[in-house]
């Protein structure tokens, strides 16, 4: 049986806009690059969740925002077992759109590794 814990689930994600809200103000954990912003904030579950914020203002393409929502939802998939008892909201800035599959993974990875290091000092 395959491991459930490595899938992106519905109950993975923040669906609402209180959930958003929840997350937005006031975060206690930011990581951020020239591509994208992690905001974080603990929560009562304490399961791991991912909201994304991929603007048509900031990505101008359809199929561009949506291989930028893949790369983040693959690459949050395999870290969210790092990352337990965290809300996240992922926001995709303007140069984003300008880079390629490999290039948003190099920007995604130490990004992660930025929001755990943060998350266990802030804990």
């Amino acid at each position: 049986m395959p491991d459930l814990k490595r899938f992106f689930l519905r109950g993975a994600r923040l669906k609402r806009a209180e959930e958003y809200s929840f997350v937005f103000d006031e975060p206690p954990i930011r990581a951020s690059n020239s591509a994208f912003i992690l905001l974080a904030k603990p929560n009562q579950p304490a399961s791991t969740r991912l909201g994304l914020a991929v603007s048509k203002k900031n990505i101008r393409k359809a199929h561009q925002r949506n291989t930028v929502k893949r790369l983040l939802r693959e690459s949050f998939r395999q870290r969210q077992h790092e990352l337990a008892g965290l809300d996240i909201v992922a926001i995709a800035k303007r140069g984003a759109s300008d880079l390629d599959k490999p290039q948003l993974w190099q920007q995604l990875e130490p990004l992660w590794a930025k929001l755990i290091t943060r998350y266990k000092s802030y804990s």
